[in-house]
């Protein structure tokens, strides 16, 4: 995001400064007020696309650079360049229906529009997905809700999350390409910015991590991996057979505990804020969640 508080007069003028690159274009959020909201957040802000990270998904081996055609109508699978799309028109030659509308860097591969025959044994398929069978070096695959979503391994909840690290407590450093590649592991390492001052569990980490900085909120089978990465994952409500597996495997009902995952460092902690016999469930659940995370900053 950009505040653009400073272009005051073209924005009591209707006129849009369009002169930074990746400038979303024709979009200024105005926010809205409320009791207690700090001035410096009433201002209108605009959005800015990272366009060197633009340029990283869009490379041969990764998604290309189709998708991002100004055209009305988004180029055919058929015709995107790239390591995604010659997967995406693999699965379609053995007959999956792909879902490409409006993506550009991703498809989704849903059960329900898949024929008779694909439908029966689609849980098979996700399972292989999720097990990362047959599926390139280079791309990632998440599962949720009988979908397989497909996408360039930089790309995915946990590189996101760890993206937003970087861009927000580098304290000033530069910005690294650092992700995690297809096999769960750290490229060079989920630290994502340089050294940091902040004391976390008593100890002082020289780089900042998920694993050290991060904690989220997720319910589903996509979040499990941005979940295991964090240092702590609450959630409000446990959304499919496979969360609450893990759930019970690392015993956190209504309470928490720590194990080791694949790299050898700690699995991120799992808090579950649902309690059905206290009425704690829904949105009180999620509140629970956020008033335990707003305690921790």
């Amino acid at each position: 995001t950009r505040p653009i508080s400073s272009m005051k007069e073209h924005l009591d003028n209707g006129v849009e400064d369009n002169t930074q690159d990746g400038l979303v274009k024709g979009l200024i959020v105005r926010p809205i007020s409320y009791p207690g909201i700090m001035p410096s957040d009433e201002a209108p802000f605009s959005l800015v696309e990272d366009m060197h990270w633009r340029d990283r998904i869009s490379e041969s081996n990764a998604a290309g650079s189709d998708g991002y055609d100004d055209a009305a109508e988004l180029c055919p699978m058929e015709n995107r360049r790239g390591k995604l799309w010659d997967f995406g028109r693999t699965l379609a030659e053995k007959g999956y229906v792909l879902d490409t509308s409006g993506y550009a860097t991703a498809y989704r591969i849903n059960r329900k529009h898949q024929s008779a025959q694909l439908a029966a044994t689609f849980d098979e398929f996700l399972a292989r997905c999720a097990e990362r069978v047959d599926i390139p070096e280079g791309l990632g695959c998440s599962t949720n809700l009988g979908c397989a979503d497909v996408y360039p391994i930089m790309s995915g909840k946990k590189n996101c999350a760890a993206y937003l690290l970087r861009r927000f407590l580098n304290h000033g450093k530069k910005e690294t390409d650092e992700y995690y590649n297809e096999n769960g592991e750290k490229d060079g390492g989920n630290d994502v910015g340089g050294a940091s001052n902040d004391v976390v569990d008593g100890e002082r980490p020289s780089m900042v991590s998920l694993e050290t900085h991060a904690t989220c909120m997720c319910d589903d089978d996509n979040d499990v991996e941005m979940a295991l990465a964090c240092r702590k994952a609450y959630l409000p409500s446990v959304g499919s057979e496979s969360v609450r597996n893990l759930v019970e495997s690392q015993k956190v009902s209504k309470t928490k505990s720590s194990t080791t995952i694949k790299g050898g460092r700690s699995q991120g902690t799992l808090v579950v804020t649902e309690d059905v016999t206290k009425g704690i469930v829904g949105s009180l659940a999620s509140e629970a969640a956020l008033e335990a995370i707003m305690s921790e900053l």
